[in-house]
């Protein structure tokens, strides 16, 4: 007698095993991970720039952007413009090139340009979601200025691209 209930509870068990096994991989016979990738952004973008030292008057600025983004969040690349007043009549301002390092949300960016009426400078500027600050030293005016600025444009934070891996879970 014994050993039928004990064979019972080895075969209820065995069941009960089965059934469990069964419903998990029935709900979803996978797992997922989800890991962060390196990747490239490409952007065109737009902005208004304000020169500190020269009013109120913003000057429109048009670039492109190539960033690389490392799956740490590291972020490098570099920067092209150009920058016209547009306000009493239209006059190129700026065209500069920038070389840009930092992470996800806040990029140090060196370079610089020619400006079209008072020679060429040099730059430094931080750059974050949608606001550039930044100053121009002007190497060929007579008084060799610089131009502190603020610029808002339509550049948001780079981000990290993810990839989902999907792994067949094998039965209990």
């Amino acid at each position: 007698m014994l050993k039928v209930i004990y064979s019972l509870k080895k075969n209820h068990l065995f069941l009960l095993l089965l059934l469990i096994c069964s419903a998990k991989l029935l709900a979803d016979p996978v797992a997922y991970s989800t890991s962060s990738i390196s990747s490239n952004d490409n952007k065109v973008y737009a902005g208004l720039k304000w020169t500190l030292n020269e009013g109120i008057k913003p000057q429109a600025v048009i670039g492109f952007r190539h960033t690389n983004i490392g799956s740490d969040g590291h972020t490098d690349g570099g920067d092209i413009s150009l920058s016209a007043k547009f306000i009493d009549g239209f006059q190129l301002d700026k065209t500069r090139l920038k070389y840009i390092n930092g992470n996800n949300d806040v990029q140090g960016e060196l370079g610089g340009g020619y400006d079209f009426t008072k020679g060429f400078f040099l730059g430094g500027s931080a750059n974050g979601p949608y606001i550039n600050l930044g100053v121009d030293y002007l190497i060929q005016a007579k008084d060799k200025s610089i131009d502190p600025y603020i610029m808002l444009n339509t550049l948001p934070r780079a981000k990290t691209k993810t990839q989902t891996i999907v792994i067949p879970l094998i039965p209990c």
